[in-house]
C-alpha cells in the first residue's frame, strides 16, 4: 500500500486526559488490525511540533491510495521513529481515546504502525 502526501489536520485538541508527550526534535506495510492491549496503553500520533504549554495539536494525516483519511498510530515510540523518521514530532494518547481522536480528525480509518517511503521520512 502506497500513502499519499501528509495532510495537516486543523487544531486538534487534545482529549482532556491525553497524556502529551515531548517533541523530538517504498514498498509500505502496515497493520490495519488494532492490537490487543490495555485501554489505559499509549499510542502514538505524528504531528506537527508542538508549542510548549499547549494543549493544540496539528496530527500528520494521509491518503491511501484508496484516498482514504488516514490516521497513523504507533504501538510504540521505536515503531514510530523508526516509521516515520527519528526527527518526526509525535504526541501520544490513551488508547481509549483514539476512537474519539478519529472522530475529531475525520480520518477515515486508522493504520497501525505503518511504515512510510523513506523520501517521506524526517530523519537527520
Amino acid at each position: 500500500m502506497r500513502y499519499g502526501e501528509k495532510r495537516e489536520q486543523d487544531i486538534f485538541a487534545a482529549p482532556d486526559s491525553a497524556a502529551m508527550s515531548g517533541v523530538i526534535g517504498a514498498d509500505n506495510s502496515d497493520m490495519e488490525d488494532e492490537p490487543d492491549e490495555g485501554s489505559r496503553q499509549q499510542v502514538f500520533i505524528p504531528s506537527e511540533r508542538v508549542q510548549a504549554g499547549s494543549a493544540d495539536v496539528k496530527l500528520e494525516l494521509r491518503r491511501t491510495e484508496e484516498d482514504q483519511l488516514a490516521l497513523l498510530c504507533y504501538e510504540s515510540l521505536d515503531l514510530l521513529l523508526s516509521a516515520c523518521g527519528n526527527q518526526q514530532p509525535w504526541v501520544s494518547v490513551y488508547r481509549q481515546q483514539l476512537e474519539e481522536v478519529q472522530r475529531t480528525t475525520s480520518a477515515e480509518v486508522v493504520l497501525w504502525n505503518a511504515l512510510l517511503p523513506e523520501e517521506t521520512r524526517k530523519d537527520d
